[in-house]
């Protein structure tokens, strides 16, 4: 809202328009995508499990190494998680009776948030951890380095590229000038590391089959045709993207013979399909009975008729949604079209903030527990 009344002034003061900034302020930073590789054959509880270690050992590497860092997280569940693991590693203080962590986090009142901000501003911990609660009217300037650099536990289900990267940089200045994004599995930046889909076959060409490397694994039949599983070799697969892209692979195991083809994106909703999916009463009726949308102004107020159908518990039809006007639709849609297209674009479109703050987009990099 402050935002808004801010633009209103400058647009009534004459000839209003958008530029990029004249320097390039964040090109000196250096940033890390790692994604965490998990053995395909866990159970989902193992997996999530592994996933949660494998990010705790790259932030304890450093809070091992006299390293002060920052946390955003995706999501307060995560927080949590890695909240505690601190704790229960470090201690809650240290040998002076100082806390050694602070967090700042949704599910906390209005008071305890504030007054989490404000000691975040002034004291000084081994590592800072908050959730995207802490909205764009709160930056921290870090004006004497205590922080070292940013560690971003990112999930492709709560948060869009845009909030990520300014939540990144909630923090102004880290003395490494360093942001690392470790990513959680689900994660894909289909131009990358797409991953690849198997199906078994009956026979394959002994001349067409994708040998197994002797560096791949210990564990597999080093300098042979055979893997050890076709699981196996999706891992391996992803964690050589930037050299194996071809269609399709085929493969021999153990328990037989398998195709491997290369994913695809999933194909973009677009802005129309999102309308026409809002249409349908009942998902109209779900968005619109959310009062936000009918308090933002004059230009989204819904219309007496549509206010009496939701006060009386009825779903729109087709015929009530052209009852409301159209600015509220194209936001619901646009809010929608967004929603769904989450998982697809979010790494594409950080890569893309990276490269707008003028650093070096990084190739990924993948992590792992030891088998």
């Amino acid at each position: 809202a402050r935002v808004y009344g801010f633009l209103q002034e400058v647009w009534r003061a004459g000839d209003a328009h958008w530029q990029m900034n004249a320097a390039q302020i964040h090109k000196d930073t250096t940033y890390h995508i790692k994604y965490v590789a998990t053995p395909v054959l866990m159970k989902d509880s193992e997996k999530v499990e592994m996933q949660c270690e494998v990010a705790l050992r790259e932030i304890y590497d450093r809070l091992d190494n006299h390293l002060n860092i920052v946390i955003p997280c995706a999501e307060v569940g995560d927080l949590e998680t890695l909240l505690g693991a601190l704790v229960a590693r470090y201690g809650e203080k240290d040998a002076d009776g100082n806390d050694q962590f602070i967090a700042v986090t949704g599910p906390m009142s209005s008071e305890e948030k504030e007054t989490n901000i404000g000691l975040v501003q002034s004291g000084r911990y081994r590592a800072v951890l908050f959730s995207s609660c802490i909205d764009c009217g709160h930056s921290f300037e870090n004006q004497d380095l205590h922080y070292d650099l940013v560690m971003f536990r990112l999930h492709n289900r709560s948060i869009s590229a845009e909030i990520a990267f300014q939540l990144a940089w909630r923090f102004r200045r880290t003395r490494r000038n360093e942001i690392i994004f470790l990513c959680n599995p689900a994660m894909r930046d289909y131009a990358v590391q797409p991953g690849y889909e198997h199906e078994p076959v009956r026979r394959v060409d002994p001349g067409m089959l994708l040998q197994c490397p002797p560096d791949a694994d210990a564990e597999l039949r080093s300098g042979t045709s055979s893997w050890k599983s076709v699981d196996k070799c999706k891992r391996w697969l992803d964690a050589n993207c930037r050299t194996y892209k071809e269609e399709t692979y085929h493969i021999q195991t153990a328990r037989g013979s398998y195709k491997l083809v290369r994913k695809r994106a999933p194909r973009e909703v677009t802005l129309q399909e999102a309308e026409d999916q809002l249409t349908a009463a009942a998902c109209v009726h779900r968005y619109v009975q959310d009062a936000e949308f009918s308090q933002e102004g004059p230009e989204f107020q819904l219309s007496d008729a549509v206010r009496g159908m939701l006060s009386e518990g009825r779903e729109l039809d087709m015929a009530s949604m052209f009852q409301l006007n159209y600015p509220l639709l194209r936001r619901m849609a646009k809010v929608l079209q967004d929603e769904c297209n989450l998982k697809r674009n979010l790494m594409p479109e950080l890569k893309r903030q990276i490269a707008l703050s003028g650093a070096s987009v990084p190739q990924p990099e993948f992590i792992s527990l030891p088998e």
